[in-house]
């Protein structure tokens, strides 16, 4: 996700109304210096992940506690994290760039995403610095990789899509691909059930591994930008940080894999916090609650709180059987609040029917974003190749 704020929108943040503002932040110098993050970068990049949170109707701050560097780990294998420094060494912001090998028309290629654009609260309308950061991700080293980036804007997001959508000089292109929906669902002591299925859910047994990395390899192919799992390197490989064979569901039709969903509880090294709200949504929360409770939707927490949220990762199903996807959803929700969650959320293509299917059966609250291939005029050709292909994003590791 990308955030930045704009010149306008720092006037109504509660955060400049902080007596002590003016000592945590010093004056702003115009001798910024664009670099690539150092290990002693760790307080400073956290710090602003706290204090700038992403803006919306829900501001959400997504904290990397406690160490910032533990947090980038599952985002891909290689990470370049671009700050702008100034002269005493105090970051102005920051932004991040993974890259992991995904599907791309039905190959695995290497592609770039670009995350956690921010910049303080003193620097913010400059977009000069924006311009710069990007001329540094322009310059890292590409070979073998695909000559585009991946990002997502969140759509309430308006001063985020406006600057970089713009068109400003050194501002790479922003081509928009698919829109992008985020559910967020309670969790239930039982399952709900529906007519008698023909198939099991299970948990992944240590042996079945391998065999449920074949197939969920073949699943991913038919999407576009799905990532290339090995599940053999669970509990190994960085990417798999605070995931293992344990936390995955897997559906059995026959004895034969027909489906997978994990749960991956991301909390020791990557929360979210609830900031605040928009005006409105604020004087509405007390009556959105109480629909909620009566409903079975989310609530709306306390500003300043951690959600107790994992991601509903991994799901495939053969076919996109809505049958198959409720009851790993359903099964998925039990085995959360069994493991003390209250919220779950999963990414899924607004073009993607099986996303329609879990919507209408369980009621979650929807978060809205934009997905976009990034490029400068040598990377136009490669996006123009894309086939038709739904594009599926694994949220999680964004």
């Amino acid at each position: 996700m990308c955030e930045v704020a704009s010149r306008h929108a720092a006037s109504d943040d509660r955060g400049m109304a902080d007596p002590t503002f003016a000592s945590r932040h010093p004056a702003p110098s115009r001798e910024l210096r664009i670099d690539t993050a150092r290990a002693e970068d760790d307080p400073e990049l956290r710090r602003i992940l706290r204090d700038n949170p992403m803006r919306g109707e829900i501001a959400l701050a997504m904290e990397r506690e406690p160490d910032f560097f533990a947090g980038t780990a599952i985002e891909g294998d290689r990470h370049d994290v671009i700050v702008a420094r100034e002269p005493a060494g105090t970051l102005a912001g920051f932004c991040c760039r993974s890259v992991r090998t995904v599907y791309v028309n039905g190959q695995p290629r290497r592609l770039g995403y670009l995350g956690q654009l921010r910049l303080d609260r003193p620097y913010r309308g400059r977009v000069r610095i924006v311009a710069d950061g990007f001329a540094r991700v322009r310059a890292l080293p590409r070979a073998g990789e695909l000559p585009y980036d991946l990002t997502s804007i969140v759509s309430d997001n308006a001063a985020a899509w406006r600057l970089l959508t713009s068109g400003l000089p050194g501002i790479p292109t922003y081509h928009r691909l698919e829109n992008l929906t985020t559910l967020a669902l309670v969790t239930q002591p039982k399952r709900r059930g529906r007519r008698r299925e023909r198939f099991s859910i299970d948990r992944l047994g240590a042996d079945e591994v391998p065999e449920l990395s074949d197939w969920l390899d073949r699943q991913q192919r038919r999407f576009q930008f799905a990532v290339q799992w090995d599940l053999r390197q669970l509990g190994q490989a960085p990417w798999s940080r605070g995931l293992s064979s344990d936390d995955f569901l897997v559906a059995h039709e026959r004895g034969a894999i027909i489906g997978c969903i994990a749960l991956w509880d991301q909390r020791s090294f990557r929360q979210n916090r609830i900031t605040g709200y928009g005006r409105l949504l604020a004087r509405a929360r007390p009556l959105v609650n109480l629909t909620a409770a009566l409903g079975g939707w989310p609530r709306l927490p306390e500003p300043g709180q951690l959600l107790a949220q994992c991601h509903l990762s991994h799901l495939a199903v053969d076919d996109d059987r809505f049958d198959v996807a409720y009851a790993l959803v359903d099964a998925a929700l039990v085995e959360a609040f069994r493991r003390d969650l209250k919220l779950v959320t999963l990414g899924v293509s607004s073009r993607r029917p099986l996303g329609d299917a879990i919507r209408r059966g369980f009621r979650p609250r929807l978060y809205r974003s934009t997905l976009y291939a990034v490029h400068w005029p040598d990377g136009a050709a490669a996006v123009r190749e894309l086939d038709n292909r739904v594009p599926h994003v694994e949220t999680a590791v964004l």
